[in-house]
């Protein structure tokens, strides 16, 4: 993980016990650091709602250090809110119901760009760890061509550099395949299975989930791009009242 400063940036299971240390000593530092003004007493817990866009592995280092009890030992009450995406976990954010969100660069900062009480402060997968999974018939980049495509959402940030990557394969979109939205990791796998979809992008570790089932890696992401996936982002109002921005 990286930490950025307070700025209006424009721009299922527990992890192992040596990731858990480590993700869970980072996640309970930057919590602790964004509400230590409000700490009293050790006898009061501050209630402190996060928004998580979803539950994979890339997130869960926040359930890794509720379950180790970190956050009680801080006088943290954090409720963890499980979104079905990151523009919900924006929403949240912009709401004022939770405090901070966990999701997608590009949901954070449209809401930033579109001047909401929102702040990026902080990166969480700090590289895209998508792997293009293909029907068993399918097994190079060309492929794909007509082929229908599972993502999330079609103007999602994962999307958007799906369409990059294909596109330096040598596919154009629309012309040479289509995306339809999907869900998330989960269901696009069993959009795979039923044979709604011909390929989805997967992140770890669903894709190896797929390629247990019979599934065909095409590629990476990082084949051809490579970005900021996911950030922590506060609430402004909420973070300048707390004098953390």
């Amino acid at each position: 993980m990286r930490f950025l400063a307070c700025a209006n940036t424009r721009s299922n299971g527990i992890p192992t016990s040596l990731i858990r240390r480590a993700a869970g000593r980072s996640l309970i530092i930057y919590f602790f650091v964004l509400c230590s003004t409000g700490l009293s007493s050790a006898q009061t817990k501050v209630h402190f709602p996060v928004s998580v866009a979803s539950k994979t592995v890339g997130f869960s280092p926040i359930w890794a250090v509720s379950k180790q009890g970190f956050f009680d030992r801080q006088g943290l009450q954090v409720e963890v809110v499980l979104m079905r995406g990151a523009e919900k976990a924006a929403l949240a954010l912009v709401g004022e119901s939770v405090y901070v969100g966990l999701g997608s660069a590009d949901a954070f900062i449209t809401a930033v760009e579109s001047n909401f009480n929102v702040s990026i402060v902080g990166g969480i997968i700090n590289r895209p760890s998508f792997f293009i999974m293909a029907r068993k018939n399918l097994k190079t980049y060309q492929d794909l061509r007509g082929a229908v495509i599972g993502v999330t959402n079609v103007s999602s940030g994962p999307a958007v550099a799906l369409r990059y990557v294909l596109k330096a394969k040598g596919l154009e979109y629309p012309r040479d395949y289509k995306l339809v939205p999907a869900g998330p990791d989960i269901e696009r796998t069993m959009g795979l299975s039923s044979g709604q979809l011909d390929a989805t992008p997967l992140g770890v570790p669903t894709n190896f989930m797929a390629e247990e089932l019979g599934y065909n890696p095409i590629g990476s992401f990082l084949d051809a791009v490579d970005y900021q996936v996911s950030v922590f982002a506060v609430n402004r109002a909420w973070a300048e009242k707390t004098g953390r921005c």
